[in-house]
């Protein structure tokens, strides 16, 4: 399957960035670049990505993709990866650079004061980059140059990320639009539950500050949340309306759920 087959905006910013650092690593192990680049998934068979553009030095090579098409409130999206190669065993590190949040609070998947780059995209990194390793020790920065800029469009502060935007896909592909807001509320229980919480509070809007982990953003999906709260053992201790007005999303239309970018 390639990327002419479906939508672009089929694949997550996980899956994109990932695409920018395997032709990174690729240009810098085997010395060309390249207009595209196959990609691996984990859910089986592979894509094939456009590569916007690469640069190189003497031990890094950086490529970039436009993640296009998708369904959240971002639009174009400018993805960079710079792969180094450095002194040492076969290693491979991932790390964040510009415009790429931190970790805030306690609970997520990620530990705090982490770049926001959720196990998913770090293990596709992983594993389409692991067969390279065999030529050295290899450093991974993946960036989003106007990263901190556009995060003010979304909730991400709400959960504890700062600072930038995040790269929390849970798979390859997005899923329908429903999907991203449902996953964004399992990552605040899973949260709530790993601090030992056992009872929360459901809103369907909230504020700009990191919550704390008794209250989870739901919009319309309470229902949801309350199920998935039962399954977790997690009590529901009240359902609120919400803590702010209507907003006007980017585009000027009323916005009646926060933005969720959990599986983007």
């Amino acid at each position: 399957m390639t990327a002419t087959e479906t939508e672009p905006s089929s694949y997550t910013t996980g899956t994109w960035i990932s695409a920018a650092a395997r032709a990174a690593a690729l240009a810098l192990i085997e010395g060309e670049g390249t207009d595209t680049v196959v990609l691996p998934l984990a859910e089986g068979g592979e894509i094939t990505l456009p590569i916007f553009s690469t640069r190189r030095g003497r031990r890094w090579v950086e490529s970039r993709v436009i993640r296009s098409g998708a369904r959240d409130a971002l639009g174009e999206l400018e993805l960079v990866a710079r792969v180094d190669l450095v002194d040492g065993s076969a290693g491979l590190a991932i790390e964040g650079g510009v415009g790429i949040g931190k970790v805030a609070v306690e609970g997520l998947p990620i530990p705090l004061g982490e770049a926001a780059i959720n196990p998913g995209p770090r293990e596709m990194i992983r594993r389409t980059l692991g067969p390279l390793r065999a030529r050295g020790s290899l450093r991974v920065i993946l960036s989003i140059p106007n990263g901190r800029a556009l995060a003010a469009r979304t909730l991400n502060s709400s959960f504890g990320i700062v600072g930038g935007l995040s790269i929390l896909g849970t798979r390859s592909r997005v899923g329908p639009h429903d999907h991203a807001h449902r996953e964004t509320i399992l990552i605040a229980l899973r949260r709530a539950w790993r601090l030992g919480v056992t009872e929360v509070r459901l809103v369907r809007s909230g504020g700009r500050l990191p919550p704390p982990a008794e209250r989870i953003l739901v919009g319309r999906h309470a229902e949801f949340a309350a199920a998935a709260a039962q399954r977790m053992g997690i009590k529901i201790a009240s359902l609120d309306s919400g803590l702010e007005p209507l907003r006007r999303d980017p585009a000027g239309n009323l916005q009646k759920e926060p933005f969720f970018l959990a599986s983007t």
